[in-house]
């Protein structure tokens, strides 16, 4: 049976992962008409990593979960389904460096009395003589580095893009694929910096977001109100509940089995959805023709992982911006956002409760450090930062993320390349995500992934193949800071 035809609308669906990608991609199959899916999650909530922490009368999500898109069906879909869950933000943020604030976006004021005109000129000279490079020779973009000098401008690539990369990604930026840079608008060049210094930016051509939308109370709103729905619409749900094998039944049925406490209980499904981490996929996959070159693509892609340290403090606000960026390497954490500064119901009067991120790979000994010694640092930095006072900090809180964003190494591509062409030859499973497509992505790129791969499985004769001939697409999303 395909999944064309209304025979098909009674086809047994199982999703793995009810992320927000699992969770639209059911959405959009019920809009289409088809009902008898089960959502299969480990965690005992649905969201992945769009959830909310709660913390002694405070709410925040993990990092700033806004809501920003340029892809109509998107914002159609969360139209449709948010009801009067998002509320419009106004953007603003700072880059720490040397000691100091730097608004972001900039302006051409702030940058100059920042840097002064000394190094303003040393930028500026750097990047004309790489300008002048690119006209004489053919570009070279075989990695991160030499992709940004040539964009940027030596001088001001390693004054603040390389350090930030190379402290965010755990690795030198000569070892990263120009993907990297490629997946990030803002990234686009020192002549878009220029531009900006001036000129306001073009809507739909916008480096940096100056407004974006939220959900009121937290992002675990939206997936809970999703979860909602479709339990209304019959979807059932399985949490706590961990995919362990999926086994070739048939030529027309999967089996499914997954662990639930310390009973190993099983799926029939006619068809797949994955949301899980891509190599853990390829390893769980049994009965279909796997090379040990397979075995090894997948073992040879990694993911950074993130700890995050929240830091209550005795302050109505800690400073007025909805996230900024630390690219010093004696500061710890990467990322910091406040969720007042998002929606000011998310904690008590005299009091906010900041978000620090730490990215760091699993197992490695940033990941491996107690909580209390790892807060104790971060709160340190955090009082180096200007931000807060010594005393000013009541107590932290950790949370840690094992696949945080996919590490682009030089190799991934060709790893990927060859999953996919596996992949497409099993007929009843699509991977989508950013962790399943190992996709550096957006919040509304995961939704859109989602609504995509419900329409290909609804529309497509053989929608495995199909998807995995156009997963480019998803790779030509905007990211925007």
């Amino acid at each position: 049976m395909n999944a064309k035809g209304e025979k098909g609308k009674n086809q047994i669906i199982v999703i793995l992962g009810a992320g927000l990608a699992g969770l639209s991609c059911a959405l959009r199959l019920t809009e289409l008409g088809y009902h008898n899916i089960t959502l299969l999650e480990k965690e005992p909530y649905p969201g992945g990593l769009a959830t909310s922490i709660h913390f002694k009368g405070h709410t925040s999500d993990l990092g700033p979960h806004r809501i920003h898109s340029e892809v109509k069906e998107v914002l159609e879909f969360l139209d449709k389904w948010c009801g009067n869950l998002p509320v419009k933000c106004s953007r603003k943020s700072h880059m720490f460096i040397n000691g100091g604030y730097l608004p972001y976006p900039p302006d051409f004021f702030n940058t100059i009395r920042h840097f002064g005109m000394i190094d303003m000129a040393r930028f500026a000279g750097s990047y004309l003589y790489a300008l002048a490079s690119r006209i004489v020779s053919s570009p070279h973009e075989e990695n991160y580095e030499t992709m940004m000098e040539r964009a940027f401008g030596r001088a001001l690539y390693r004054a603040i893009v390389k350090p930030y990369t190379e402290k965010t990604w755990g690795m030198e930026a000569k070892d990263l694929s120009g993907d990297v840079a490629r997946a990030r608008i803002s990234a686009a060049g020192l002549s878009s910096l220029i531009k900006r210094l001036f000129l306001r930016e073009q809507k739909g051509r916008e480096t940096a977001l100056r407004e974006f939308i939220y959900i009121k109370g937290g992002i675990e709103n939206l997936a809970n109100r999703f979860r909602n729905i479709l339990e209304s619409k019959g979807v059932k749900f399985i949490l706590e509940g961990s995919a362990d094998r999926i086994e070739n039944k048939s030529d027309s049925a999967l089996k499914i089995t997954y662990r639930k406490g310390d009973r190993e209980e099983s799926l029939d499904a006619d068809f797949c959805f994955s949301t899980i981490p891509l190599p853990e996929l390829v390893f769980k996959i049994r009965g279909f023709p796997q090379d040990a070159n397979i075995l090894e693509a997948a073992q040879s892609l990694s993911y950074l992982s993130m700890v995050l340290v929240f830091a209550r403090v005795k302050k109505a606000r800690i400073s007025r911006d909805t996230w900024l960026y630390f690219p010093q390497r004696d500061i710890i954490f990467n990322r910091g956002y406040e969720a007042k500064n998002f929606d000011r119901a998310m904690g008590p009067e005299g009091e906010s409760l900041i978000c620090l991120e730490i990215t760091c790979r699993k197992d490695d000994g940033v990941w491996n450090t107690p909580e209390e010694v790892l807060g104790k640092r971060a709160c340190d930095d955090l009082v180096k930062t200007g931000l807060v006072k010594d005393g000013e900090i009541l107590d932290v809180k950790t949370a840690r993320i094992t696949h945080a964003y996919p590490a682009y190494d030089l190799h991934y591509r060709e790893n990927l390349d060859a999953i996919w062409g596996y992949l497409g030859k099993i007929p009843l499973l699509i991977t989508l995500g950013r962790q399943g497509l190992f996709h550096h992505n957006n919040m509304d790129h995961s939704i859109y992934e989602g609504m995509m791969a419900a329409e290909y499985f609804a529309e497509k004769e053989n929608p495995s193949s199909h998807w995995y001939q156009d997963e480019g697409r998803f790779r030509k999303l905007r990211i925007v800071d």
